[in-house]
Formats: structure tokens, sequence, C-alpha cells
């Protein structure tokens, strides 16, 4: 009788090993898609504080949104914290809005990578007259944790068109 419920907890115990062993990439993926979400979600709360900053010209919470050693634009032009803030207080505030979507998010220890699309619409003046003006784009930027929470670090446009009244200005790749 011993020997039988052994040999039956061998076989149940293989029976369900397998079976978890199974089920263990469906609860992997579950599990990643829940924390994709997860982080979707709270570097899309992010992007809309620094969004609502920048539409509001508020320098002192887009300060505190990215880090000192903030950069954007092209790596060997990049543009930095003390310039972005100088040129928002200067900013004439035409383009009056912005929606920032997060479409994917890869944290890797105290750095997150995020893939993000914008479309900025506003009215322009020129000698000819006012413009409709839509500047659509896709950035990569890089993020980088701190005691203090999540700060930008570099915002980098890998794609971006421009239309001028739906005509297209230049498409543009690259940052």
């Amino acid at each position: 009788m011993a020997k039988r419920n052994i040999a039956a907890k061998i076989i149940l115990t293989t029976f369900y090993g397998v079976a978890a062993a199974g089920l263990l990439p469906c609860i992997a993926s579950a599990h990643f898609q829940r924390n994709q979400a997860q982080e979707v979600a709270q570097f899309q709360g992010l992007y809309d504080q620094l969004t609502k900053a920048f539409l509001a010209r508020d320098v002192a919470t887009v300060s505190k949104l990215i880090s000192p050693s903030y950069s954007a634009g092209d790596y060997a032009k990049p543009i930095d914290k003390a310039k972005t803030l100088n040129e928002l207080k200067h900013w004439d505030g035409k383009f009056k809005t912005t929606t920032r979507k997060v479409l994917h998010v890869v944290i890797n220890g105290e750095k997150a990578t995020v893939l993000m699309d914008s479309i900025t619409t506003g009215d322009l003046k020129d000698k000819a007259g006012d413009h409709k003006y839509v500047i659509k784009g896709r950035s990569m930027d890089t993020w980088e944790h701190t005691p203090t929470g999540w700060l930008l670090k570099h915002a980098r446009v890998v794609q971006k068109t421009v239309s001028k009244d739906g005509k297209s200005l230049r498409p543009h790749l690259g940052g």
C-alpha cells in the first residue's frame, strides 16, 4: 500500500509539475502585460504633468520633472535643461494643444526607455496671414529613477511631421 501511495504522489507531482510548467509562460505573460500596463499608466501620468506644465509655462514644475542633466534633440547638438527652461519662459504660447500618448515602457534598473507619440496644434501668423500648424512626432525618451521619483533625462525625436494648413512642410526622421 505504501508503494502505491508513493507512486501516486510521484505521478500527481509529475502531472502537476508539467501542468504548472505549461502555465508558467501564461502566468509570466499576464504578469508582464499587467506590469507593462502599470508602467505605461505611470509614465503617462508623468507626461500629462509635463504637458500641462509646458502649456501653462510653469517653469518650476517642468524643472522638477526633468533631470539636472536633461538634454533634448540630437546627441551631437543637444539642448540642455537651462536652455529648455529659458525657451519655455519666452515661449509665445501659440501652440495651445499638445497630447502625448505613451506606447511602450522598458525599465532596466534605474533607467526607463519610453516610446511616446505626440500631437501639437496651434495657430501662427506670418506675412500671408494666419495658419494652422500640426506637429506630429514620435520620441524615444530616457528617464532616470532618483530618490524623488522618475525624471526625464533625454528626449529624442525619432520621427516628426509638420503641416501648415493641412499641407506637409517636411517629413523628418531623426532627432
